[in-house]
């Protein structure tokens, strides 16, 4: 309906494709598509990880992060190794952990691109184990990764993960594990630091993603207002 009418709308959206209904049709927001891209790179280009394993949640969610996943890292010629799903109605995922377990068959010291000191480390057979679902989950599924010797992995999460309940698994598999946001609360950009302090004086809490971005798109308009003596739709657009 804005595009229809030519007012300039700016969304905070997911929904992939969103941009693509016409010209008047903005986003400020963090896509799946672009959130793993980012994870991805980040694994292969900056922790060096070639090996992939994938633990996902047999819903909407889980299915089309497990393909963007597997897409992008075959893209940057990753390997994905092993793909596993289970019902979310689970809390024993011992079958699951299991079968991805079953990949230490196979040596890490007879790859390629061994990093020194890495002979010494346990071989699971894989490099780093993605799975996206909530921290409820993940506080399940981690000890349980433990529990059946899982060890000397990365474990990579999206967005969902970024919420201290994620903490309460209580394993050192999470001490270094990595996944990716639009917003940290903890940056150490001064715009952040500001934006932050500002909130939580108002609000009396840290402000999450949705709100970073809602204010950013806030700032974008009025911005452009202001600075570029707007006076109509196009000329906003």
């Amino acid at each position: 309906e804005a595009q229809r009418l030519k007012v300039p709308i700016m969304t905070l959206t997911r929904r992939e494709g969103i941009t693509d209904i016409g010209n008047y049709v903005f986003r400020s927001y963090l896509t799946n598509r672009v959130e793993i891209a980012s994870l991805v790179k980040y694994a292969i280009q900056e922790m060096g990880l070639i090996r992939f394993a994938v633990l996902y949640p047999d819903d909407d969610y889980g299915r089309e992060m497990e393909q963007l996943f597997r897409d992008e890292v075959l893209r940057r010629k990753g390997e994905i190794l092993k793909v596993t799903s289970y019902q979310t109605a689970e809390t024993d995922f011992a079958d699951e952990i299991k079968s991805i377990s079953d990949l230490k068959q196979s040596s890490h010291a007879e790859k390629e691109g061994v990093s020194p000191g890495d002979e010494n480390r346990p071989d699971m057979g894989f490099d780093a184990l993605f799975i996206p679902d909530s921290p409820e989950r993940i506080s399940m599924i981690v000890p349980q990764l433990a529990f059946h010797n899982v060890m000397g992995v990365k474990l990579l999460g999206t967005s969902t993960w970024d919420k201290p309940d994620i903490l309460k698994a209580g394993t050192d598999l999470l001490g270094e594990a990595v996944f990716v946001d639009a917003f940290s609360a903890n940056s150490f950009y001064r715009e952040v630091n500001d934006f932050t302090d500002m909130y939580y004086t108002n609000y009396s809490r840290e402000p999450d993603a949705v709100e970073a971005l809602a204010f950013d798109a806030a700032g974008i308009i009025v911005k452009s207002i202001r600075e570029d003596d707007i006076r109509t739709r196009d000329q906003f657009r």
